[in-house]
């Protein structure tokens, strides 16, 4: 009897620990935490709240509906999806490009210098965090879609589905 519950007590750990690896793992992965409300970087690394405009070098967060309003104003922009192919497989937005996050902060990523960036993730975290890197290498017109392609869609902003 005992060898029994003693059994039971080790399925139950061994469950628990395989729940907690697991939660581990999501939030590992899907780790795209929304950024900080709404802040500007420039390149030389300071850093003003609200929407201000900065002359130059400038790295911000948009929301979805300004960020729509942006890429009208300015169609030559690159929007670049930091998600994994898995994710944007099931939705992204129309005309984006894939470049992973990891490629971004190694260096792999080969994207352009003379045109705008709307950097683009789940929620906004990994985004940001990629705008920050290129901040650094002296991008010169960064955007992070503040709220990640989550608001995107909560606006009702177009979207595509499925494998490209």
């Amino acid at each position: 009897m005992v060898v029994a519950a003693d059994m039971r007590v080790m399925d139950r750990l061994r469950r628990l620990a395989g729940l907690i690896l697991s939660l581990v793992f999501l939030a590992y992965f899907t780790g795209c935490s929304e950024e900080p409300a709404s802040q500007t970087v420039s390149n030389d690394g300071t850093e003003t709240q609200g929407e201000s405009v900065i002359a130059g070098p400038e790295f911000a967060s948009l929301l979805a509906v300004e960020a729509q309003a942006f890429l009208a104003k300015e169609p030559n922009t690159l929007i670049v999806d930091v998600r994994t192919e898995a994710e944007r497989e099931q939705l992204r937005i129309p005309g984006s490009v894939a470049v992973p996050l990891n490629d971004i902060l190694r260096g792999a990523a080969e994207l352009p210098k003379d045109k705008p960036l709307l950097l683009v993730c789940a929620v906004g975290g990994r985004s940001y965090a990629a705008g920050l890197y290129l901040a650094q290498k002296k991008y010169p017109r960064i955007y992070n879609l503040r709220g990640g392609i989550s608001a995107w869609q909560k606006a009702g902003l177009p979207l595509e589905y499925g494998k490209k």
